[in-house]
């Protein structure tokens, strides 16, 4: 919620997904897609490392000196900073437990943020960052249990990255049938078949979707491309677009 706050003309982006699927469907430049995305990397890892330099003597007494577990170990801190399955799940539940709320995600960020919907003006303006608060605690409490809400790939996987630079052995990687892909991966999934739905069922501004041939005719018509990103300018510049 803090991170929206202070973003400022960035857009608060945080999330690699949902960046993604603004590049897809609401016209985020591509070329901007891999310095973001890296930033986002780089500062999760250095949120994390900032957590652990805070909590290192903690993890001492409660693990041992020295001592650095990873679930389901007894006595394991290495989920402090990347997320593990329960050992009961099964990959497909752990993946769907990562797609389902991810795309959920992204279904209520285009809601909130469509002004052809009246989205900013009904749902919130200012108190937006607060709303997002309660999605994310109900997204928590609803999916966190299998797979520890894990719907943000640069904060699992840099999490994940940090806690072995520091440590922890490689079971952070190889832990359940190396894991770690699923929510590296996943929430990709998860937010392109959000944005997907929403533009399908809801959206009616400018989108691949409601282009002609899902926005395959612009590669032999240009003045479609054209006109589509003169129409996402001006959307993007009356409302900016937010991501967590």
């Amino acid at each position: 919620m803090l991170g929206i706050y202070i973003a400022g003309d960035s857009g608060a982006y945080l999330n690699p997904a949902i960046t993604l699927a603004n590049c897809i469907f609401r016209g985020l430049p591509w070329r901007s897609l891999p310095a973001i995305i890296s930033a986002q990397f780089l500062g999760a890892f250095v949120a994390t490392a900032l957590v652990y330099g805070n909590y290192i003597s903690a993890i001492n007494w409660y693990s041992g000196p020295g001592n650095r577990i990873v679930p389901p170990a007894d006595k394991a801190t290495a989920q402090i900073f990347a997320s593990y399955p329960q050992s009961y799940a099964p990959v497909e539940s752990q993946v769907f437990s990562v797609i389902i709320p991810t795309g959920l995600i992204t279904v209520v960020v285009s809601a909130l943020k469509d002004d052809y919907n009246n989205g900013i003006s009904k749902a919130g303006g200012n108190f937006f960052p607060l709303a997002m608060f309660f999605l994310f605690y109900g997204i928590g409490v609803a999916f966190g249990w299998e797979t520890g809400g894990a719907v943000n790939p640069a904060l699992d996987f840099s999490g994940r990255l940090m806690s072995s630079a520091v440590g922890y052995p490689r079971e952070v990687w190889t832990a359940s049938s190396y894991y770690f892909w699923v929510p590296l991966l996943m929430p990709f999934v998860g937010a392109v078949a959000g944005s997907f739905l929403y533009d399908t069922l809801v959206f009616t501004g400018p989108s691949p979707i409601n282009s002609p041939w899902l926005g395959l005719k612009r590669m032999v018509d240009q003045s479609i491309e054209k006109q589509n990103s003169l129409d996402r300018t001006a959307q993007r510049r009356s409302s900016k677009t937010v991501e967590v």
